[in-house]
């Protein structure tokens, strides 16, 4: 599509700092971002992410790195002799494939629409704070309903669809945890006909995935529902190689949903 990457950085790269951080640990927070946005404006580039934290951690980070000139001497001078000075962008995949691109230019692309009916599912760091992300309302998002319609697919409401999955509370409440996930699994299985579902956040989709056997045993029914990284639905509709979309890493079964893509 005309953009041009470069993985230069690979082994460079530190942790983002996670959004956890920030709030137990400011300051090393701040400077973790100002490290690897000083890696990626040495290099002359910006940064898009495929992970909602990441992306938050990173663009939040940014902001206040952008807009705070203390707060930026105090992180060049925890990340010596490298030094950032505000020059990078971050912008997570989802938007920049929205914005950016397109959706009529993405439309070119798409050689297999199939009529599924899909749970979106935004995770709670791609959206918010809204004025710092900018990447849809946080209240009634379209983004990725748009995204999925390119494909052919069609998104289901569900009561449930912008609680948050529990995620970012798993090492520490494991119970609260699997409550959150569970209530949103439910109501995905009991009120809306999807055939998967569909999100943009790599920790959200573990969090979706990882427990459905163990609630499925817990509340002594079935939980089976194929979880879709938004990128894998995109290539499939792109006839990309089964191999380039990762589905050797899909922790719930997606036969059914590949085989709609199937000649």
């Amino acid at each position: 599509m005309g953009l041009e990457f470069s993985d230069s950085l690979l082994d460079k790269w530190s942790c983002c700092g996670t959004t956890f951080m920030k709030d137990t640990d400011f300051h090393p927070w701040l400077a973790l971002s100002a490290y690897n946005l000083a890696l990626s404006e040495g290099e002359g580039r910006d940064i898009i992410t495929l992970c909602n934290g990441c992306f938050n951690s990173l663009k939040e980070g940014n902001h206040i790195l952008q807009t705070n000139p203390e707060l930026l001497e105090r992180a060049n001078a925890s990340i010596s002799p490298l030094k950032y000075h505000g020059g990078v962008r971050v912008e997570h995949a989802m938007s920049v494939l929205y914005k950016e691109i397109g959706l009529p230019r993405l439309k070119l692309y798409i050689k297999k629409p199939r009529p599924l009916k899909v749970a979106v599912h935004y995770g709670c760091h791609f959206l918010r704070p809204a004025k710092i992300m900018q990447t849809d309302n946080p209240d009634d998002p379209t983004t990725l309903e748009e995204l999925a319609g390119v494909t052919g697919a069609t998104s289901v409401r569900w009561k449930t669809q912008q609680d948050c999955c529990g995620a970012p509370v798993l090492a520490t409440n494991e119970d609260l945890a699997i409550h959150m996930i569970s209530k949103k699994l439910v109501d995905i299985m009991d009120n809306t006909d999807a055939q998967c579902v569909l999100t943009s956040c790599p920790f959200c989709q573990i969090q979706f995935e990882l427990h459905q056997t163990r609630i499925g045993k817990m509340l002594n029914r079935k939980i089976e529902i194929p979880v879709l990284f938004q990128t894998q639905l995109l290539g499939l509709a792109m006839d990309l190689e089964m191999e380039e979309l990762g589905f050797d890493f899909n922790l719930t079964p997606v036969d059914s949903i590949l085989e709609h893509f199937k000649e």
